[in-house]
C-alpha cells in the first residue's frame, strides 16, 4: 500500500515538475516581451519629452547654415562647427527614434561627418596624396546638399509630430 501511495506521489511529482518547468519558460518568453515593450515606451516618451528642444536646435543650424553658405570660403571653419554639433544633436535624436521614422537622420550625420572631416583648405592646392586619393576641398555643391538634407529632415520631423499630434487626441 506504501509503495503505491510512493507511485502515485512520484507520478504527480514528476508532471507538476514538467508543468513548472513550461510554466517557467512562458514565464521567461513572457518577460522578455515585456522588456523589449518597455524599451520602446521609453525610447518614444525620451522622443516626447525632447523633440521639440531637438527641432528648434536643428533649425538654429538651418539658418546659421544659410547665412554662412554665400561667403563659405571665409566661414568654413564655422561651418564645420556648425555640422559637428548638428552630428552630435542627431545622434542624439538616433537613439530616442525608429530608423523607418526619420530616413533623412541617417543621411544628415552621414553629411555632417562628411563636411567636418574633410579637413582640406579651400585656398591651397592638394597635395600629392590628396590628388592620388582624389580628396578635393568641400565645395559650395556639397554645402547645397548638406543644408537641403538638414531642411528635409527638420521638415520630416514636423510631419512626425503632427501624425502624433493627431493620433494622442
Amino acid at each position: 500500500m506504501w509503495k503505491a501511495i510512493n507511485d502515485i506521489i512520484d507520478f504527480l511529482s514528476n508532471w507538476f515538475e514538467v508543468v513548472g518547468f513550461i510554466i517557467g519558460l512562458f514565464v521567461a518568453v513572457k518577460v522578455f516581451f515585456i522588456n523589449r515593450d518597455i524599451k520602446i515606451l521609453n525610447k518614444r516618451h525620451l522622443y516626447h519629452q525632447r523633440i521639440e528642444e531637438h527641432l528648434t536646435e536643428l533649425k538654429s543650424y538651418s539658418r546659421t547654415l544659410a547665412d554662412l553658405i554665400p561667403r563659405y570660403k571665409e566661414n568654413i571653419k564655422d561651418i564645420r562647427l556648425v555640422a559637428a554639433t548638428c552630428k552630435v544633436n542627431c545622434q542624439s535624436l538616433q537613439k530616442k527614434v525608429e530608423k523607418r521614422e526619420l530616413t533623412n537622420l541617417t543621411s544628415t550625420i552621414k553629411a555632417s561627418s562628411r563636411i567636418t572631416k574633410n579637413k582640406l583648405d579651400i585656398f591651397k592646392d592638394p597635395n600629392f596624396y590628396q590628388k592620388l586619393f582624389k580628396q578635393q576641398p568641400i565645395s559650395e555643391n556639397q554645402l547645397d546638399d548638406y543644408y537641403e538634407i538638414l531642411t528635409s529632415l527638420i521638415s520630416e520631423i514636423e510631419h512626425l509630430n503632427q501624425d502624433i499630434k493627431k493620433t494622442l487626441k
